[in-house]
């Protein structure tokens, strides 16, 4: 969703929210890989914490594939 937000937000000159945008998600991203070693689909919107999910894939089922 972040993604389809920042396409969104390229229609305007806004780039200080745009890199703010790019730059939560990717920390948000990295802290959730870094500490859990995998990445939700989903995350509370208030919290940012990641959303349990059964089909959640893990690093290293990814890595398995590579």
């Amino acid at each position: 969703m972040n993604y389809l937000v920042y396409l969104g937000l390229r229609n305007y000159d806004l780039p200080q929210v745009r890199a703010s945008l790019a730059r939560k998600s990717l920390d948000l991203f990295e802290r959730e890989c870094t500490l859990k070693h995998h990445v939700h689909e989903n995350y509370n919107a208030i919290t940012g914490s990641g959303m349990s999910a059964p089909a959640t894939v893990s690093i290293t089922g990814v890595l398995f594939w590579l």
